[in-house]
């Protein structure tokens, strides 16, 4: 499945209620593969819950509750990262005409990513093509 068949599976608005406040969201595919991207990470910064990042990475990751030794932590700066690099971070270092800002300005609008609380993650079931 190329990336761009993915994306239209997976990047569907959805009514999620999160702390009893119902909104809608659409989960966001990540272009970087890690490893051998048989396995969907779901990937949340707590900063932009209950929005979301899909990933693909290793199969063989153990992706399961955060605990130690949990692989899926030796690699998580690299996986926030590459959301960083598609998406953008919260801070705008340049004005919308280019121009460079004397001091950088806060915009923690989802999909740029603050990860200053961190992030929580599990795993999904690949979607199923109808």
């Amino acid at each position: 499945m190329t990336t761009a068949e993915l994306r239209q599976l997976i990047e569907i608005p959805e009514t999620v209620t999160f702390w009893g406040i119902t909104e809608t969201i659409t989960p966001l595919l990540v272009e970087e593969v890690f490893g051998n991207g048989k396995k969907l990470l779901v990937l949340s910064p707590l900063m932009h819950r209950p929005n979301y990042f899909i990933v693909r990475v290793d199969d063989s990751w153990d992706c399961g509750d955060m605990a130690d030794g949990d692989e899926i932590q030796s690699h998580i700066e690299a996986i926030m990262r590459s959301c960083e690099d598609q998406y953008g971070e919260p801070y705008d270092y340049d004005d919308e005409h280019g121009n460079e800002l004397e001091e950088r300005e806060y915009n923690p609008q989802f999909p740029r990513v603050d990860w200053g609380e961190g992030c929580c993650w599990n795993t999904c079931d690949w979607p199923v093509i109808a």
